[in-house]
């Protein structure tokens, strides 16, 4: 049985709860585990070392939002997308060590989504809903971009990861996969990198890079841009390479340098404004002692900007 949601605020952080924390901290206790300065960070910016809030956390304004987990920077898309749909071309600058297009646990019910896990219907356009799915695990890490491919049919997507050397682009067709199980014919909301008979809306360009002046080099029929930074695309101390490799973790003043050299290339996007600011601290792959130093590099660099998500820090600005 799902418990109503309730709100509680730590200095500016939402903690947004629909389950027990038990039923979503799970497989993430071993990832947390990795970073030795986790609960001390935690502690510092909401005055709590409980890793089970993390799942939970952000801190966001009309048009921005940091967050945790980066599950929640869908939440500003949501309450822009009446004036997303209306302002034609719009990009994502999507800057992540994954692509976060898996598929979420969203069903395809009637013409409608519903949520796998409570049997809520989830309205894209609603901000409750989809918080209320993001908060049950239904959205998740690496699954909170696919419901934007299906909410905005004129968009186009520039990844910037370290995973690559140059760059490639492809075309996704957002649709629905089935069945959802063997024991529930229903489809799920998904994409895909070929043309199905069950696309849903308008394909969308989707360009990858290591570079970020090729990231910021939008075509010039934008008009909108929307931008999500996942500060594991700096640092990523979880994941694997195939082979079983280890992906290396940069130094700090490599990772700040970057992190600057990322900021400057969106400070000099011309004639096309930021409408919105998304960042996720990605605890568990980028180390919790970067986050400090990497969010001091980006909002000194984009501080005249006025785009930013509310600060973690009092000393940053």
């Amino acid at each position: 049985m799902v418990t109503p949601v309730t709100f509680t605020r730590a200095r500016s952080w939402i903690c947004h709860r629909s389950l027990p924390s038990s039923d979503r901290l799970g497989g993430h206790t071993r990832l947390y585990g990795r970073d030795p300065t986790l609960v001390d960070e935690l502690a510092a910016i909401v005055e709590s070392g409980d890793l089970r809030l993390i799942p939970y956390l952000y801190a966001r304004n009309e048009t921005a939002v940091i967050a945790f987990d980066d599950s929640w920077c869908l939440m500003p898309w949501v309450t822009l997308q009446p004036s997303l749909c209306n302002s034609g071309a719009v990009t994502l600058l999507h800057a992540d060590d994954h692509s976060d297009l898996g598929s979420p646990h969203l069903l395809h019910v009637a013409g409608n989504w519903r949520n796998a896990f409570t049997g809520r219907q989830v309205t894209l356009s609603s901000e409750p809903d989809v918080a209320d799915a993001i908060a049950s695990g239904a959205i998740g890490i690496g699954t909170f971009l696919t419901p934007l491919l299906h909410m905005i049919s004129h968009l186009t997507i520039r990844h910037l990861t370290r995973r690559m050397s140059g760059a490639s682009s492809e075309i996704i067709y957002p649709t629905i996969t089935k069945p959802y199980s063997l024991t529930c014919p229903l489809g799920r909301m998904s994409n895909s990198f070929v043309a199905t008979g069950n696309q849903l809306a308008n394909p969308i360009r989707y360009t990858r890079t290591d570079d970020p002046e090729v990231w910021t080099d939008v075509d010039s029929n934008c008009r909108t841009l929307l931008v999500h930074l996942d500060l594991d695309v700096f640092a990523n101390r979880h994941d694997s390479l195939p082979f079983g490799t280890r992906l290396t973790v940069p130094d700090l003043d490599s990772c700040v340098t970057e992190a600057r050299r990322m900021a400057k290339a969106l400070r000099l996007i011309d004639g096309i404004s930021i409408r919105s600011f998304a960042i996720g601290l990605s605890p568990g792959f980028c180390p919790s002692s970067y986050w400090r130093h990497l969010l001091e590099a980006i909002y000194c660099e984009l501080a005249d900007t006025h785009v930013l998500p509310p600060c973690l820090y009092a000393n940053v600005h």
